[in-house]
């Protein structure tokens, strides 16, 4: 009997490699189970779901309004002309340009729907 070197041959198993979609699925699975609990993922999904029905409510109001501010202003031909004087410096307020603006920017309601845009921490931040 010889002097063998390292521990022998050892059977190779064919391993089987899952598909991507398996994977994908395990990875997801493996995700919702270990990354918080169901009650967090849960009230997440309440909170998520809150937020989708104010942003249509407050989309739905600000439609609202803006449809009745446009038709009670009168027609400019209608309006006599004014002889007051009173002209109003608007540089003097100091107020954020965002703000200056009456009408909701109509990518606002959309703002949860793609890639988050400048609308969706404004209206993250509204919710809460």
């Amino acid at each position: 009997m010889g002097i063998s070197g390292g521990r022998g041959k050892k059977s190779v198993q064919e391993k089987k490699i899952p598909s991507y979609e398996d994977t994908q699925r395990g990875a997801y699975e493996a995700a919702k189970n270990t990354s918080k609990a169901k009650t967090t993922l849960d009230k997440y999904s309440l909170y998520w779901t809150q937020l989708v029905t104010w942003i249509d409510q407050v989309s739905a109001a600000e439609n609202t309004k803006a449809q009745a501010f446009d038709s009670r202003q009168a027609d400019p031909s209608e309006v006599p002309d004014n002889d007051i004087d009173n002209e109003f410096d608007s540089s003097s307020v100091d107020m954020p340009e965002d703000f200056k603006k009456t009408k909701m920017d109509p990518k606002f309601p959309t703002c949860l729907l793609d890639n988050p845009s400048k609308y969706t921490i404004a209206a993250m931040a509204m919710f809460l």
